[in-house]
């Protein structure tokens, strides 16, 4: 079975560049810039997206692993680690206008 693509159907809407000695600087501003958009953020997963919800709706997001393909598909976004140290929030084109 093909792996879902997190891409896929999502825009992305910010990139939060590696903060100078500190490892995680992306990450943590990542996390308060969703939290500020009203998204509750998924649970750390090594190499693996992070799910987002909406917070009025949920108030958890499990780790990407424990997601179904269809739970996958009904995020309301995602946070991607490219590999660069960077951060970016990708939401549903419904979301991101």
């Amino acid at each position: 079975m093909k792996e879902l693509d997190p891409k896929e159907g999502r825009r992305m809407v910010a990139r939060f560049e590696p903060v100078e000695g500190d490892r995680f600087g992306a990450v943590w501003a990542v996390e308060k810039a969703c939290k500020e958009r009203g998204l509750v953020v998924g649970g750390h997963q090594r190499g693996s997206p992070r799910g987002l919800m909406r917070d009025a709706e949920y108030d958890y997001v499990a780790k990407w692993c424990n997601l179904t393909a269809q739970e996958r598909r009904e995020l309301h976004g995602v946070i991607l680690f490219p590999g660069d140290g960077a951060a970016e929030i990708w939401l549903n084109k419904e979301e991101a206008s």
